[in-house]
């Protein structure tokens, strides 16, 4: 048996390969079905400015049984939290953001403590995989802080990605829906994020689902060190 690396993958593979997959019974592999959708929705949120926030009550696609944008979709998909075994397979995906975004991916000790953050009895953090017939296609991360002012927890969504060939068919919208209702089962005041300033689709998806930019807010940020403080 290979030995598996900090990632929970054989070492003999660096990459993992996202093939084709097929929909429903039918024998018709879609490597471009986002041809077949007119809906450009998000694709990826995360980094840091403008923040974003959204009143639970005030979002606008909640419902987990709203159709999605292709019904050759509908029947396919599923969003949950990853079982163990495919902790790899958020991985796979948090490297895919990595190289979109064109940043460094977490490095082995980070991938050990993203695992352990995940798996310990009380999760720090809390993930959800989308799927296509076992296929992962994207994922949200998120965790929990808390609002003194309104004295409920708050959702804040550190990651939401969708593949890249993949955008535009609904994958984003589902997740982003499952965030909400998780948040409200929580009985959370409100869910928080970060978008890119380049990155107009999002802002725009984010803005038709009833969240707004926090513009009297201004991220700030300190990277901890052994010599600092």
């Amino acid at each position: 048996m290979l030995p598996l690396d900090a990632w929970g993958r054989s070492s003999a593979v660096e990459q993992r390969s996202f093939k084709p997959w097929v929909v429903g019974s039918s024998p018709t592999v879609l490597t471009h079905f986002q041809t077949a959708c007119t809906a450009r929705l998000l694709g990826t949120v995360r980094l840091f400015a403008p923040s974003c926030r959204v009143a639970l009550h005030s979002a606008t696609v909640v419902s987990s049984d709203e159709a999605c944008d292709h019904p050759l979709y509908c029947l396919t998909m599923a969003i949950r939290p990853p079982t163990t075994s495919e902790i790899p397979e958020l991985f796979d995906l948090m490297r895919a953001l990595a190289r979109y975004e064109k940043l460094p991916p977490p490095d082995a000790a980070a991938a050990r403590r993203i695992r352990a953050a995940i798996q310990r009895g009380e999760p720090r953090l809390h993930p959800l995989l989308a799927f296509d017939h076992q296929r992962p296609v994207g994922y949200a991360l998120y965790f929990f802080t808390f609002s003194s002012f309104l004295a409920r927890p708050t959702l804040y969504l550190e990651d939401l990605f969708v593949l890249p060939e993949l955008r535009g068919c609904g994958w984003g919208r589902r997740l982003f829906a499952a965030c909400i209702r998780v948040a409200k089962k929580q009985r959370c005041g409100r869910m928080e994020w970060a978008v890119l300033d380049w990155n107009k689709p999002a802002h725009q998806f984010y803005r038709k689902v009833g969240a707004c930019p926090v513009k009297e807010w201004v991220p700030y940020r300190i990277t901890l060190r052994s010599d600092a403080f």
